[in-house]
């Protein structure tokens, strides 16, 4: 299991995605040489990536977004009723639920952290960002998730041509509207 992602929700439903950035210099929590094409740039993802040794999809996925956000859940947010949502060969999915109040903190909080740098623009504001693959975290209802997730969005013309060079697979959203179809099916009591 290659990939884990966070699909993280409060008991209303609602649920927080982002929008990727396209281009980035800033990982690791350091700036590089090179300027990267980001993994499904500028389309609607949820904050993860990949497991590394040894860690579970849980403690993966809270260190995906950990890294991608400078939000701490585990030990800044109170969590309920976390599970596992989908598990298979490719990724796996981790519900998390916090209060609705938490879930407003949360965003609100990350895009400060993920706002370029008045200082350095090349920079994420929060120093706690380690890899910056996130444009913009946003709110939606869980039972309309599919309308973003996996839905492709056109790049802005003067990336597209950068972008349709990445490689393909790195490109690819499909398993997000896999995704945003059993977010919408469990949201919808089916």
């Amino acid at each position: 299991m290659p990939s884990v992602y966070l699909a993280l929700h409060d008991d209303m439903g609602n649920y927080i995605i982002t929008i990727k950035r396209i281009l980035n210099r800033w990982w690791g929590g350091a700036l590089s040489h090179e300027t990267t094409i980001v993994n499904q740039a500028g389309q609607y993802a949820l904050p993860g990536g990949g497991i590394e040794g040894g860690e579970t999809a849980r403690q993966a996925a809270y260190r995906e977004f950990r890294e991608e956000t400078g939000i701490d859940l585990a030990a800044e947010y109170m969590v309920d009723n976390e599970r596992v949502l989908i598990e298979n060969d490719n990724y796996a999915v981790i519900d998390c639920e916090v209060s609705s109040a938490f879930l407003k903190a949360i965003c609100l909080a990350a895009n400060a952290n993920i706002r370029a740098s008045p200082n350095d623009p090349q920079r994420p504001n929060s120093a706690q960002v380690r890899d910056w693959e996130h444009a913009e975290l946003r709110i939606v209802r869980g039972d309309n998730i599919g309308a973003n997730l996996g839905v492709a969005l056109a790049i802005p013309a003067p990336y597209a041509n950068a972008v349709s060079r990445a490689r393909r697979h790195s490109q690819l959203i499909d398993w997000y509207g896999a995704i945003g179809t059993v977010i919408q099916e469990v949201e919808q009591g089916l």
